[in-house]
């Protein structure tokens, strides 16, 4: 029973691992596409930026919506990914809009409630 016992604590640890994955992923797409419907932001990047970053995260929320089940290393693989790719524009945006202007960070941390 004792056995048993530990093995269902295991697997509900993982389980909340990959939850927190996911949902950390989330924070951090919703939160930018937030962010891009200030005119602060667009305004900070060219036509071509926009369409990029909006199409990348409308991509992988879709990807989320699909996959809902997915390991918590194919969220932390994708969001690896996502930053990876937009660092250049979300540097951009950093650069060009005022520090006090709250724009979530891409960190492979937890996601911090304050930056959405």
């Amino acid at each position: 029973m004792i056995i048993e016992s530990e093995q269902y604590r295991y697997e509900d640890h993982q389980e909340q691992e990959r939850i927190k994955s996911k949902i950390s992923l989330e924070f951090l797409l919703t939160g930018l596409r937030d962010r891009l419907q200030d005119t602060q932001i667009v305004e900070a990047l060219t036509d071509s930026q926009v369409v990029s970053l909006t199409a990348a995260i409308e991509t992988l929320l879709a990807w989320i919506q699909k996959n809902q089940f997915e390991a918590k290393t194919a969220y932390e693989d994708k969001k690896v990914e996502f930053c990876k790719k937009m660092q250049p524009i979300l540097s951009s945006i950093r650069s060009k809009v005022p520090k006090s202007f709250n724009l979530p960070a891409p960190t492979l941390g937890e996601p911090n409630p304050e930056d959405a």
